[in-house]
């Protein structure tokens, strides 16, 4: 089901996020963060607290306005998102009470150990985590959504100017055309959104270049996310679901970018 798709010697990624969002954990406070951080060490050696993140469910069905409110209750005050770090910052374990994720990241010394590898590492590290919420007996890890991420940071090629240099990056988007009125944009970002089949999900399309018309510019973020669930929260399910992702980014990736490009930076196999 899922072939043909193509693979890079030299990707372009700086980031690959496998996470899972699940049911909050009502139980789950600070002294809980310490002891888990116990379960990842030593080979995450590094800590930080983060702003959590506001979970973001897909659905297929309209969802009705929140109604407004002016007054707001916390039985306690909301928990920060908690990461753990490898000592190279090479991987990252996030957790907080309704979300886990494990990042692999591009260093001077990590060539991208290609998805499988990521995807067993996500598996080990989600496990420890669910083992901690059944010890303690703080609740338990009922998933409602899956997520994978491609984050590329994609250098602009060289070109007398910058305008036909992000052409042949995305050839898609001939923005500023000499045949068009409008000039080239000084700024420019785009938001796109795709549907999977049979409502597994939808794949995430952002791109944000930096000033990619000025002399100061380094390159443009191309970032591909799919959120969804598969029919049953089963194992193989699950595994089905990561694999029609990576399909879906991937082949999303080769569509967004130029071929060229592809060949003659990332190494283009086929």
């Amino acid at each position: 089901m899922h072939n043909n798709i193509k693979t890079f010697a030299k990707p372009p990624l700086v980031e690959v996020l496998c996470g899972q969002s699940f049911e909050a954990l009502g139980q789950f406070a600070i002294p809980h963060v310490g002891l888990l951080w116990k379960d990842y060490q030593p080979e995450y050696s590094l800590f930080q607290e983060l702003p959590p993140i506001e979970p973001v469910i897909e659905s297929y069905e309209e969802a009705e306005p929140p109604s407004p409110s002016v007054y707001e209750s916390f039985d306690r005050l909301p928990l920060p998102r908690f990461c753990f770090l490898e000592t190279d910052r090479r991987s990252t374990v996030q957790v907080q009470n309704n979300r886990f994720s494990y990042s692999w990241r591009h260093t001077k010394d990590s060539d991208y150990p290609r998805f499988g590898a990521v995807y067993e590492q996500f598996l080990s590290k989600l496990a420890k985590l669910e083992a901690f919420v059944a010890e303690t007996g703080i609740g338990e890890v009922t998933c409602n959504q899956y997520e994978l991420t491609y984050i590329n940071f994609m250098p602009l090629p060289e070109s007398d100017d910058g305008e036909h240099a992000l052409e042949k990056l995305l050839p898609q988007f001939k923005i500023g055309h000499e045949t068009n009125f409008l000039p080239h944009p000084s700024r420019l970002g785009i938001n796109l959104s795709y549907d999977l089949p049979q409502q597994q999900g939808r794949l995430h399309v952002t791109i944000q270049p930096k000033e990619f018309f000025k002399p100061t510019v380094s390159g443009i973020r191309l970032i591909l996310t799919v959120r969804g669930f598969p029919k049953t929260p089963s194992s193989e399910d699950k595994s089905n679901w990561f694999a029609l992702a990576r399909e879906w980014i991937v082949k999303g990736f080769v569509d967004f970018t130029g071929k060229e490009i592809q060949e003659k930076f990332w190494g283009l196999e086929e």
